[in-house]
């Protein structure tokens, strides 16, 4: 559904609804980069999309998202090489959550842009609630002994909810008929908080999130 609130905002609201079969997701070899493909035998997903836009203005646009979702998946897992001792073990018609079930995330943005000028302005924060674990619970004990476990909720069997805030600015250093070049910085993870993507999950592994990072851009557009 999308509805316009005259030319000041635009709201689109979105239901899906899939259902899949022999998914495909790597499985990481002991934490390091090598992986082993395998695949789910089934799962499905359903969620729900809002997002609220308003459009620019002189000079400031924003937006405000949020999704709601859910993701099962049954098993048998066929391939991959499990060889990690106390994993959840997945077998036939097994139901499990995923470690890309995200159930809440939300999103705002509030810029500004100059045109004559070219120089642009952007603050961006996102929430997400935290994805599950996937370990047998004969080993949450051994698992809290671990570095960076602290990020993990053990009694909700998610990794902790996280909200990040992002900073760019940028400036249009010459345009022409044909030619555009542009500068533009950026602050990622501005709190330069710690978090988790997932926790000694048997498929990915464990991954934690950058610290607070500072990027410059220099960039050349040619028409």
């Amino acid at each position: 559904m999308e509805q316009w609130f005259r030319d000041v905002a635009r709201l689109v609201i979105a239901y899906w609804h899939k259902r899949v079969r022999n998914y495909a997701d790597p499985n990481v070899f002991f934490g390091t980069t090598l992986i082993f493909p395998n695949s789910v035998d089934r799962g499905r997903a359903a969620g729900l999309d809002v997002r609220l836009e308003i459009p620019r203005r002189r000079g400031w646009s924003g937006y405000l998202s949020y999704t709601n979702s859910n993701v099962i998946q049954f098993g048998p897992i066929n391939g991959g090489l499990f060889l990690e001792e106390g994993f959840l073990e997945i077998g036939p018609g097994t139901r499990f959550i995923p470690d890309h079930d995200q159930r809440n995330a939300g999103e705002v943005g509030i810029g500004y842009e100059h045109a004559r000028s070219g120089t642009w302005l952007m603050l961006r924060g996102r929430h997400e609630s935290g994805t599950p674990l996937e370990v047998d619970p004969d080993e949450l004990d051994e698992l809290r002994s671990r570095p960076g476990s602290r990020l993990v909720n053990f009694e909700r069997g998610r990794i902790r909810p996280r909200t990040l805030w992002n900073i760019g600015l940028g400036k249009r250093l010459l345009r022409t008929d044909r030619n555009e070049v542009s500068v533009s910085a950026e602050i990622l993870n501005i709190a330069d908080r710690a978090y988790a993507y997932n926790f000694d999950n048997i498929f990915s592994g464990t991954h934690f999130g950058a610290p607070r990072t500072i990027s410059l851009k220099l960039r050349f557009e040619f028409r």
